[in-house]
């Protein structure tokens, strides 16, 4: 967490500490054979969050997802180490609403969204 905050990412211990209480709360899966951790949360520190996912528990990508409550569309945001190999257009590309760049995508998912199926299709991804 301190290297986080050195980075800049996260500058309030409020911030920290909200960050790491949903973070405890985030499970383990596989996006395109490479481990990552995914977590719902809404509000203003999601890329943060997403952030902390993979600085902070060896994951190779941090998911955080939100369903907006009125109109049931789901915003997807991954995160990556932009120093390393992982290029994450491949899989949002899969997604026909998603985009960004090789270590920061995002995906919007209109409903009905089946969020178990979201994730299988997440973990058959083989390109990257």
């Amino acid at each position: 967490m301190e290297e986080c905050c050195r980075l800049g990412h996260i500058s309030r211990e409020d911030d920290r500490q909200t960050i790491e209480s949903v973070a405890s709360h985030a499970v383990d899966i596989t996006v395109a054979g490479m481990p990552a951790m995914i977590v719902e949360f809404s509000g203003r520190l999601k890329s943060d969050l997403a952030n902390y996912l993979w600085q902070s528990t060896g994951s190779r990508v941090g998911i955080v997802h939100s369903r907006d409550p009125d109109t049931g569309v789901v915003s997807v945001s991954l995160r990556a180490d932009h120093m390393t190999d992982i290029d994450l257009v491949p899989v949002v590309k899969r997604f026909l609403t998603g985009g960004g760049h090789r270590a920061a995508c995002g995906i919007v998912l209109q409903p009905p969204i089946d969020m178990t199926d979201f994730l299988a299709k997440l973990a058959q991804v083989t390109d990257r």
